[in-house]
């Protein structure tokens, strides 16, 4: 009873921790850290304890999972948001990236931070009670940065605003990198080398 109490008295800490993260000042990687203990105490928890869901403390694990899980799912649901700032889009019907004015390097951290969270989060949201909002992120985010990939090439290529096309790129690349793997980067940086020979 005494290690139970303990230990739920530990979790109720960190959730509350969690909960107290706000956007737009939050630490990334701090919170991952936060999400991950959480989640593999819970489940370590439930396991070695064999809590019943419909006893108190079962309650009490459920209770701190949800407000976990509702915090999440709240950073998942904006990352597209950030990312989309950082890495505009015009507006209408088959929209490409906008080259038109630069993106200051705030949006561009920010967005940083949510892709961070987005993948950082991969191997325990399911267990943190948010892995539907975190895959429904990534696929989004992912579908996204391939489209705006295409675009900036093109724009070091032929188009009017290549110097900002070039910032971006290699924001892009930054991306690309986290959300795909280190190779689709180095292929991105081989398709900019020679959209920026040809231009």
């Amino acid at each position: 009873g005494l290690v139970g109490e303990i230990l739920f008295n530990r979790l109720d800490t960190m959730q509350a921790e969690i909960r107290a993260t706000r956007h737009p000042m939050f630490d990334a990687d701090k919170l991952l850290e936060q999400v991950r203990q959480f989640s593999e105490l819970s489940a370590a928890v439930t396991k070695e304890i064999e809590v019943r869901r419909d006893g108190e403390w079962g309650q009490r694990l459920l209770k701190d999972r949800v407000q976990v899980g509702g915090v999440m799912d709240g950073f998942m649901d904006r990352a597209h948001k950030e990312v989309s700032i950082a890495l505009p889009m015009q507006r209408g019907a088959g929209k490409s990236a906008d080259f038109s004015k630069p993106v200051d390097a705030e949006k561009r951290d920010m967005a940083m931070r949510y892709v961070r969270l987005v993948v950082g989060s991969r191997n325990f949201a399911a267990a943190g009670s948010f892995g539907a909002k975190q895959k429904d992120a990534s696929e989004e985010l992912c579908f996204y940065l391939r489209r705006y990939n295409e675009d900036v090439v093109k724009e070091m290529r032929n188009g009017e605003n290549r110097a900002i096309a070039e910032t971006q790129f290699h924001f892009a690349i930054a991306l690309t990198a986290l959300l795909f793997s280190e190779e689709e980067a180095e292929l991105m940086r081989r398709r900019g080398k020679a959209a920026q020979a040809a231009a």
